[in-house]
């Protein structure tokens, strides 16, 4: 990159068809570097970039020994376990039960309290905290796919859940 006391020279010249060609020179740490920036055209002077009719595409050489690319798709998934669960500080219950095809789910507290979120040993002080609307959502690889529980910190609440499994 050129430094305020570095020289920079540019140099343009029209080439046939009436594009132009840039010649960039600079010197840096005395040192000339030279550079240019051109359009590709074909013989009558019309650029090749963009989408062109066959008749005016710049022909292409594709190397015959490359390996196959492989084009896969997404698994198709469902959403399933769709529910709502009344949760209580008195003992945890399962709001997902295991899954061994969950890719992703989603737990909500839709209810006014506080619920903790975990597994099958979650106290009403342990857990992921969930406030009242937050959500809560698992889309990672290695989904955990036993069951999930919910216990209320205080009050009674609700939590609505759904996953998809592939």
């Amino acid at each position: 990159m050129p430094q305020p006391n570095d020289s920079l020279v540019v140099n343009k010249a029209t080439v046939s068809g009436g594009k132009t060609l840039a010649m960039y020179s600079f010197v840096v740490d005395g040192e000339r570097v030279e550079s240019e920036a051109v359009t590709l055209t074909d013989g009558n002077g019309n650029e090749l970039l963009g989408q062109q009719a066959s008749a005016d595409s710049l022909p292409v050489v594709l190397a015959s020994d490359q390996a196959p690319i492989n084009v896969t798709s997404e698994p198709s998934v469902a959403l399933t376990n769709p529910a709502d669960t009344a949760v209580t500080a008195a003992e945890a219950v399962i709001v997902l039960p295991a899954n061994a095809n969950r890719a992703w789910c989603l737990i909500q507290n839709t209810g006014n309290s506080n619920v903790r979120i975990g597994g099958p040993a979650i106290t009403a002080n342990a857990g992921i905290r969930l406030t009242p609307n937050a959500v809560m959502s698992n889309e990672q690889l290695n989904q955990f796919q036993g069951d999930i529980y919910a216990i209320a910190e205080s009050a009674d609440s609700t939590v609505g859940t759904l996953e998809a499994s592939l």
